[in-house]
């Protein structure tokens, strides 16, 4: 069993102990974008992982075209590890109508249980007179070709197809309100038109263990004038982002959306939340949060947790990928879908840029790359000693199931563990004093007692102590 350090529901008491981001290598750009094209600007924002097997790779992006954005296209990288990305190859898709104008992005590829793919592509553009931003779904038998399903059922529709009112609140839609072909619909589909809408900031997973589809995206708060959160600087200064998620049984009809993610007291006015990307671990959902501050402008990458999917913790609200000014991702960070295995390290492919976000030029030059970062897997979040000299921890009773335990942790100071029962008794010959230290850095620190580990006790429900001075912890095996 692995427990965490961001649990708080795995530990009894804490003290002295401050959540703290963990350590993130920055490896540069993505092996086969290092050069800029003169033609393309690579963005995985939003974009997808699939693992090909063997350790092989496919990653779907967005290739934004540089003289023409209605160029823009989804395109598809390969590897052989992860590491190691081939030149990107653009995507035409079968089956548009032939009076569609306009470009295609953010592309999230799922496998289905017939070992097809279905990509869920945003299209923004026009049909005709008729603008068209809208989630369109495509499929393909070998993931290399792909063609619209069905273009005039979208899965969902960005508030910018809905007409003048659509990013509004608070209304209940007429026919008069909507675009000229929706004049003739009843109210009930008028409603149902209003609770598709979506920023264009989608992540769709199909969840392995029961098939179903999960949409986490954007909706909309109002922000009208003379709001302490508007920000006139802001590309939609009438709204403030939040995250909702949706659920499907067929991955063309989806739920309600259900707010999960929202700026609370803790938070600065201009807090937004842009987008999350959620990545699978030990019974734990662990969103990748777009952390948006629209008074700099700025996107910050976070980490958040849940059990379920549904409520959501916000363990530490510093930027787990450092931004730093002078570099090519010091103004945001936008994340892939996923995380790409790489034994004791998890490989992120993100979008840096070093332009603020309402920046009209922000994918007509170099300002935006695909770069990857390296962390461990279990090293999202820390407890660090922040300084304390006595800082101490008790976990709450579990069952021990592996014959010794192990600390994923630095310590850069000391450290002492102590064997307990379910309720906090020290165990005898397990006690502070017996326990033989350990120091450095390492994912697999064994815990050992005047030379005995904890095997006596494997199958018995045990607590531990643990204080520690200058020391990050991470998670324990136990």
């Amino acid at each position: 069993m692995r427990l965490y350090f961001f649990d708080d529901a795995r530990l009894r008491s804490v003290s002295g102990f401050t959540p703290v981001p963990g350590p993130v290598e920055k490896l540069g750009p993505v092996g086969g974008t290092e050069t800029p094209d003169p033609r393309w600007s690579f963005d995985p924002f939003s974009g997808s992982l699939l693992p090909l097997g063997g350790g092989a790779w496919r990653a779907y992006v967005t290739a934004f075209g540089r003289s023409r954005i209605e160029e823009s296209r989804p395109c598809v990288f390969e590897s052989p590890d992860g590491l190691r990305w081939e030149r990107g190859r653009i995507l035409q898709l079968g089956n548009l109508p032939q009076d569609f104008a306009g470009w295609m992005k953010q592309p999230s590829v799922v496998r289905l249980g017939d070992g097809s793919l279905r990509m869920y592509l945003w299209l923004h553009g026009t049909r005709g007179k008729q603008t068209i931003c809208r989630l369109c779904t495509a499929a393909s038998g070998d993931g290399q070709s792909f063609a619209i399903e069905d273009f005039d059922k979208p899965v969902l529709y960005h508030p910018s197809e809905l007409g003048p009112r659509g990013w509004e609140t608070g209304w209940v839609p007429t026919a008069d309100q909507f675009d000229p072909r929706w004049r003739s619909g009843s109210a009930d589909e008028l409603r149902r038109l209003k609770r598709t809408r979506s920023n264009d900031s989608t992540y769709v997973y199909r969840e392995a263990d029961t098939g179903r589809f999960i949409i986490y995206g954007v909706t909309f708060l109002p922000n009208p004038p003379g709001s302490p959160r508007r920000e006139e600087r802001d590309n939609v200064p009438s709204m403030v982002r939040v995250i909702a998620r949706r659920e499907s049984a067929d991955g063309y009809e989806f739920s309600d959306p259900e707010i999960i993610l929202m700026p609370d007291a803790g938070d600065p006015l201009d807090q937004q939340f842009y987008y999350l990307a959620v990545h699978r671990q030990d019974d734990w959902h662990i969103g990748l949060l777009g952390d948006f501050e629209a008074v700099d402008q700025t996107q910050d990458l976070n980490i958040v947790v849940s059990r379920d999917g549904h409520s959501w913790t916000r363990p530490t609200r510093s930027p787990f990928i450092p931004r730093v000014e002078a570099e090519p991702d010091g103004m945001n960070v936008y994340a892939i879908n996923s995380l790409i295995d790489a034994g004791d390290d998890w490989l992120l492919i993100y979008r840096g840029g070093y332009r603020p976000h309402n920046d009209a030029e922000i994918r007509s030059d170099i300002s935006s790359t695909m770069r990857m970062a390296r962390f461990g897997k279990r090293r999202f979040v820390g407890l660090d000693t922040a300084g304390n000299r006595d800082a101490r921890l008790v976990t709450g009773g579990f069952v021990l199931t592996c014959p010794e335990i192990t600390l994923d942790a630095e310590i850069r100071g000391k450290l002492r563990a102590e064997l307990c029962d379910a309720f906090g008794n020290p165990v005898p010959g397990f006690r502070r004093e017996d326990f033989l230290p350990v120091t450095g850095d390492s994912r697999r620190h064994v815990l050992r007692w005047n030379g005995k580990s904890a095997a006596p006790y494997q199958f018995d429900p045990v607590s531990l102590r643990i204080e520690a001075t200058d020391s990050t912890l991470y998670a324990l095996e136990v």
